[in-house]
């Protein structure tokens, strides 16, 4: 993204960078009121702001001196890992998260859409499109939706059942966890599906699913006391692996305490 005043502005995955045309700068948790490293979308409004949605620490705006952070323990953003985010131009905030749908923040108020309470077909929103009409065209897991007045509606004519269009595991959040995480996954058709955790010798420690699934998504809670012999999980790196048919997928998880 590109400021007012032609610098050039990055998100990345070790913090956010400026670069000037001459110099670069970093800014990053160590060294700023940058919560989280991870930053997955960036926009800048017309005075200037940096606008930042990060994997894990909310959504954040940067005014080139403070910082302010948006989190689900100090305002009502739903989710802190933010995918995706956009401004109308009225300077009204769109931010897609990956658990808790979409929010609007207009710097006074918070609105939230997710599936339980309008039409948006999936409660993880990779992006966000405003159209010259002010209309938001929303890309979900679930489908495409476009936001107008009466509401978020689906708009998905392939997919009128809202079903993915892949399997897919998701990374659980919160991560790193103590003592509970919430672990998403999807399944495209009908298929007996296991959801297991292992230590990082292999062994197996707790198994989340193992049941026939219908085509949808769907999600689990795991608590570090959940595991197969009733033994609290110590810190440290493990792994937990989603199989359907001749589909498998591994992601990675961590215990702090």
């Amino acid at each position: 993204m590109i400021d007012p005043l032609g610098n050039k502005w990055f998100g990345t995955g070790a913090g956010l960078v400026k670069y000037d045309g001459t110099n670069w700068t970093v800014y990053n948790s160590s060294n700023s009121g940058l919560p989280n490293n991870t930053i997955k979308s960036i926009k800048i409004d017309s005075t200037g702001n940096k606008w930042l949605g990060t994997y894990g620490g909310g959504l954040v705006k940067f005014d080139d001196t403070h910082w302010s952070v948006f989190s689900t323990s100090n305002s009502n953003l739903p989710d802190n890992y933010i995918v995706s985010v956009s401004i109308d131009g009225s300077g009204t905030k769109w931010i897609g998260t990956l658990y808790g749908g979409l929010a609007k923040y207009d710097d006074k108020s918070w609105t939230i859409y997710n599936r339980s309470n309008s039409g948006l077909p999936e409660n993880y929103v990779s992006s966000i499109l405003i159209d010259s009409n002010g209309r938001k065209w929303i890309g979900t897991n679930g489908g495409l939706a476009v936001f107008k007045e009466g509401g978020v509606v689906s708009i998905n004519a392939d997919k009128t059942d809202n079903a993915p269009s892949q399997f897919t595991l998701f990374q659980n959040y919160p991560n790193p966890f103590n003592p509970t995480t919430n672990i998403q996954y999807s399944v495209v058709t009908t298929q007996y599906v296991s959801l297991k955790v292992y230590d990082v010798l292999g062994n197996e420690v707790a198994t989340l699913v193992n049941e026939e699934k219908q085509p949808g998504s769907y999600q689990v809670s795991f608590n570090t006391q959940q595991t197969t012999n009733n033994r609290q999980l110590s810190s440290g790196v493990y792994f937990y692996q989603l199989r359907a048919s001749n589909f498998v997928q591994t992601r990675k998880m961590i215990v702090l305490k």
